[in-house]
Formats: C-alpha cells, structure tokens, sequence
C-alpha cells in the first residue's frame, strides 16, 4: 500500500513519527536505522512495510528497499513475526543476516530474543535461494567478502568498518561512505561508541546549510 514514506521527523520515539503532508505516521525501525536518524526536524525517506491485522495495522520503515525485501523474507519463514524480524535486522543487520545465510551459519541469530535453535536453522535454510538472488542484484560490498577476498595489506580498521557497514544499510553509496570514513580519520574524529561517529559521518555526508 505504502511503498515509501518521505517527511520530517517529529520524533524519534520508538516508534518514529513522521510527518508527511500534515500527518503524522508512527513507523517501526530497526534499531540500527533509527540510530542513523539525526533528530527531530531532520528530511528522511522511509521504505515501508504496512503489516495488516484484524484488529492492527503497523508500518514498518527502512532506510533501503532492500532491507525492506530481507525483512519480508524473513517474515515469510515460518515462526518469524514482525517484530522479531524487525530486532534481527536491528541486531544482525541486513549484512549480518546474508553472511550469515551464505555461510550456512545461524548462531548469530540466536542472540535474538524470540529466535530459538530450530527457528534460526529454519531462516538459514529457507532463504538460502532469496540470499543467492540478493547477492546478483549487485556487487557483493566489501564488508562482506569473504577472507580470502580481502587485500592482506588493507589496513585494520574495526570501527571504520562498522561505521561503512551501518552507513550502506542506511542507503548511501560504498563510494561516499569511504569518503564520509575518511574525512572522519582526515579530521582525527575518534570515540569508543559507533554511534557517534556513525553521527558524525552522517554529518559529513548532510552537512547543514
């Protein structure tokens, strides 16, 4: 019904208030995007969910389509609802969730409240087919290429890497991302807390005018 939803942010909630056309919708986002929101008054784009009940209608937001088309394979699989959807891709991350896919691995899903054994086995297996389709959309980013892939000179960069990784599910481009990381390292911005410099990365990328 909603393919996406673009306003101003009224509140960051949970859930978040968006205001589009003179009104207000609240829309559930995955912890990871709604750490990427600058604040109230601030223009965001939101690929949306509406999840339909007999007694509920619920939207759900994503910074890209395709966290939106991860988020509905995974409430396809059997005993995954929205709500857990929403707290792997908050958790796991869309990347986390393909890696994990690919390597045929569930344990990080098990972190998850509401995801047991046989469920997290279950999201491995039945979306192996999906996970194959969404990797020849596109490129594989570089934060999720295997080891091997990997240059052995590229320089460790933990937090650099967490920064890109939160940035490309937050729909910016792998190019600008790598700008945005190093004119953050250029100006010698440092923090133990990712979501700072995720803050400040953002800034870079948006800045005011």
């Amino acid at each position: 019904m909603y393919a996406f939803l673009e306003g101003r942010i009224e509140s960051l909630g949970p859930p978040v208030v968006l205001a589009v056309g003179g009104v207000g919708y609240e829309v559930w986002v995955p912890e990871r995007v709604a750490r990427g929101l600058l604040g109230a008054g601030e223009p965001v784009r939101l690929h949306t969910h509406l999840a339909v009940r007999e007694d509920d209608m619920t939207l759900y937001g994503f910074a890209t389509a395709a966290q939106r088309e991860i988020f509905r394979a995974l409430i396809s699989v059997n005993g995954v609802g929205p709500k857990v959807g929403l707290a792997i891709l908050g958790d796991v991350g869309a990347d986390g969730v393909l890696r994990g896919i690919q390597r045929g691995d569930a344990k990080p899903l098990l972190a998850i409240k509401g995801v047991g054994k046989k469920t997290a086995e279950r999201i491995v297996i039945d979306l192996e087919e999906k996970a194959a389709a969404w990797v020849e959309l596109g490129p594989t980013p570089a934060h999720l290429a295997a080891p091997d892939e990997t240059p052995d000179e590229t320089p460790v960069d933990p937090q650099g890497d967490e920064v890109r990784m939160a940035l490309l599910e937050l729909g910016v481009s792998p190019e600008r991302a790598d700008s945005a990381i190093a004119a953050l390292r250029a100006d010698g911005v440092e923090s133990d807390r990712i979501e700072d410099l995720l803050r400040e990365a953002l800034r870079r990328l948006h800045p005011a005018r």
